[in-house]
């Protein structure tokens, strides 16, 4: 689960990177924080 949220992450990051739209820019980057936030909350049998 956590490879699978950080994943998710790093495509949110990317796509946040390659557009020049400012406002679907703000909703990548705060899509990938929310990824990674969640991967870095979960336990670890959860993780696993």
């Amino acid at each position: 689960m956590y490879e699978k949220l950080m994943n998710k992450a790093k495509e949110c990051f990317n796509k946040a990177l390659q557009t020049t739209d400012v406002c679907l820019k703000a909703f990548y980057f705060g899509a990938s924080k929310g990824y990674e936030d969640k991967a870095k909350n979960l336990t670890i049998e959860e993780a696993c």
